[in-house]
């Protein structure tokens, strides 16, 4: 075994389904999983993973520009996952250091089934059916009317792999009407799809259902606050299994209290983990899971793979795949 120190950083899943993961890693150096703090500093972030050479890591922590001056033997932070939202970018290549995700190809299938999932359990009332049968008398069960996904308007924010794939699921199993927001996919490619590119102010205003699968930049942070709460139907629901960032909770909270939308189900939120002293989860009408969309054997099975092969790439001073700072490899 090499003396390259290899960290695994707030990834409960990475190598508890597929230790053969962990395995190849060992072949490669000494492998430590650490589980840090959402309150850490800087400092003791920067002290606990100064040791390392590479990084496979969850949405936690936040990895600032003061992060790397802390850690000159970084070469690599591999996300076990698509997003790098708490990856500061620059510094990461000022200080050469690969930032790499998974092929999008990979969570796919996992997270547009689990947005399909909260659809179905957020319109049917499935895990307030489930509470009740297991704690009150079967005669509430005319207590749960929903609502069919068949024939509704669904508007997607954000039409790359995952967004599409919600799309053709709603369309082709659901015969649902499908409206899409994004501006950087052109309206001849969404139509060959089967999706119409619409605003976002149209999506808001004639959706029943509003899925969220964007990226998230400076520019739509926030991308649903109280302007685009105010122009939803009130029989709305909305899907969030992108990125917290996406909605202002603040904003959501005040909308479920007045009722300007049926309800809210998600996988994602502003801050992770979700506190217990969260708003949300005062609501009826709100379904949450914690971040798991991605949680597939099949999609564990293939981002484990990719990290273990970043990790194996650049300890060999080759170029990864999947880099999203380029600069890095320039």
């Amino acid at each position: 075994m090499s003396d390259y120190q290899i960290g695994i950083v707030n990834s409960q899943s990475f190598g508890k389904y597929f230790p053969e993961h962990l395995e190849e890693l060992r072949t490669l150096g000494a492998v430590t999983a650490l589980q840090l703090s959402a309150t850490a500093t800087v400092a003791e972030i920067g002290r606990k993973l100064a040791p390392y050479d590479c990084l496979i890591t969850s949405v936690t922590p936040e990895f600032t520009a003061d992060f790397f001056t802390k850690t000159p033997k970084l070469k690599l932070i591999a996300r076990h996952g698509l997003g790098v939202n708490n990856i500061d970018l620059a510094a990461a290549s000022k200080h050469q250091v690969y930032v790499t995700k998974v092929t999008p190809e990979v969570e796919t299938e996992a997270v547009a089934e689990h947005a399909i999932a909260l659809m179905l359990a957020l319109g049917r009332l499935i895990p307030q059916a489930d509470y009740a049968l297991r704690n009150t008398p079967w005669e509430k069960r005319v207590n749960f009317v929903g609502i069919e996904l068949k024939e509704l308007t669904v508007g997607i924010i954000g039409y790359g792999h995952i967004g599409q794939r919600v799309g053709d699921i709603l369309r082709l199993g659901f015969g649902s009407q499908i409206l899409v927001y994004d501006p950087y996919q052109s309206a001849r490619k969404i139509q060959k799809s089967g999706g119409q590119k619409v605003t976002l102010e149209e999506l808001l205003s004639q959706s029943d259902v509003i899925s969220l699968h964007a990226n998230v930049t400076e520019a739509n942070q926030g991308l649903l606050g109280a302007r685009e709460f105010s122009q939803l139907k009130p029989t709305v629901r909305v899907i969030n299994t992108a990125r917290g960032a996406l909605v202002d909770e603040g904003a959501l909270v005040k909308a479920l209290k007045a009722k300007k939308i049926a309800g809210y189900a998600a996988d994602v939120f502003e801050s992770e983990p979700l506190l217990q002293t969260s708003p949300l989860l005062a609501f009826e009408n709100v379904v949450l899971t914690p971040h798991i969309g991605a949680y597939t054997a099949e999609s564990l099975a293939g981002m484990g793979a990719k990290v273990v092969k970043d990790v194996r790439t650049v300890l060999k001073g080759e170029v990864p795949l999947e880099v999203v700072n380029k600069e890095v490899s320039q």
